[in-house]
């Protein structure tokens, strides 16, 4: 009686979890799921306890993708927006409020899945912007630089400068003419 307590106890343990994990479908199109709650399927005390260690393996197995799809959901996310939103605050209390995650946290899990910061992120994106805007002859660079994001005309020169080795004016002037 007490190999048949020990056998339903983790059983019913490995079952819950499949459960709220909702996984119990997915485990049973896998696997050969009736052993989880027949003891008489299992031809010794070794096939069970390896029979559990599969699904142990298998719960491990898909915790980790999930994880890999949340941690890609969150980084989509905050490329989107910082897409579509390059010209406003970008600051990273914003950007960790959007995908509901610790600030630090976020740097770290962006980083390790990009091999970018965020705000090397943020700023490449920036320039790639400017560097379009700077296409138009009319557009003063004050103004481009607030359009990209930048709180300053300066800020947004030395940033310039560091990524592309020239200030915006210097890469305006590079420029093939398009005015004619």
């Amino acid at each position: 009686h007490l190999q048949q307590e020990a056998f339903f106890g983790i059983a019913l343990r490995l079952l819950s979890y499949l459960n709220r994990s909702g996984l119990s479908s997915l485990f049973a199109r896998r696997s050969d799921s009736d052993k989880l709650l027949d003891m008489q399927k299992h031809e010794s005390w070794k096939g069970i306890g390896m029979f559990f260690e599969s699904v142990v393996a298998f719960i491990a197995e898909n915790r980790v993708q999930e994880r890999d799809r949340l941690t890609h959901r969150v980084v989509t996310t905050v490329k989107r927006y910082i897409q579509t939103h390059f010209s406003d605050d970008l600051s990273l209390t914003r950007l960790s409020g959007i995908v509901h995650l610790n600030p630090s946290y976020l740097c770290r899990l962006y980083k390790q899945t990009t091999g970018i910061g965020l705000s090397d992120y943020i700023n490449q994106y920036r320039i790639a912007q400017a560097k379009e805007m700077l296409k138009d002859p009319y557009l003063k660079i004050q103004d481009l630089a607030v359009r990209a994001g930048f709180d300053s005309s300066a800020y947004f020169g030395r940033v310039f400068k560091k990524a592309t080795g020239m200030t915006p004016q210097e890469y305006r002037d590079s420029l093939p003419d398009l005015l004619s």
